[in-house]
């Protein structure tokens, strides 16, 4: 280059790299929509948390009768209603992996106050018993006997493992004394 050249450098405003940074901001924002909606269609729909009670008694006591007690929240965003509560035993893991019970149960009229079918609304609990014979009892001791709720949102049950609590170890309160 010469003395006598000058070189000017124009920079001029490239709208081809303005358009790739929207592009790029698009998919991002387009990526994060899609999470979002993938996330609530999971999140959505009906969510059953079952729990239970076992050696529940009555009162007043009707005799040396115990329960078994299950109790059925809703806790999703839509209604279902509650067909049937069943249970089943299992000979070993392995079979409740391949899910070959060896004996099946049905509860008949597990609750007189909410009969089945019984209409759960979101956030709605329902309560069910049956009565906890011996066999149960030695199914309960083996570990391998589970409850199962069938409602009209899923084709298959909502299923949960009853497992006896191990007794507290210690001293035994004959009761409280007052004053």
């Amino acid at each position: 280059m010469s003395q006598t050249q000058a070189v000017v450098v124009v920079r001029m405003f490239d709208p081809n790299a303005l358009s790739g940074w929207a592009t790029v901001y698009a998919a991002i924002v387009a990526t994060g929509a899609l999470f979002l909606e993938v996330r609530r269609w999971f999140e959505s729909g009906t969510k059953l948390s079952l729990s239970y009670m076992l050696d529940a008694i009555t009162f007043p006591q009707d005799g040396d009768t115990s329960y078994i007690v299950i109790t059925v929240a809703n806790r999703g965003d839509t209604a279902t209603t509650i067909t049937n509560l069943g249970f089943q035993a299992y000979e070993t893991r392995l079979h409740r992996f391949r899910k070959k019970a060896s004996k099946t149960f049905i509860a008949n009229r597990p609750s007189q106050v909410q009969p089945i079918p019984h209409f759960v609304e979101p956030g709605g609990r329902w309560m069910g018993t049956c009565i906890q014979t011996e066999e149960v009892n030695r199914l309960l001791d083996n570990g391998l006997l589970w409850a199962e709720i069938y409602a009209t949102h899923a084709d298959k049950p909502t299923v949960i493992r009853l497992k006896r609590r191990p007794k507290p170890v210690g001293k035994k309160l004959d009761g409280a004394r007052v004053g």
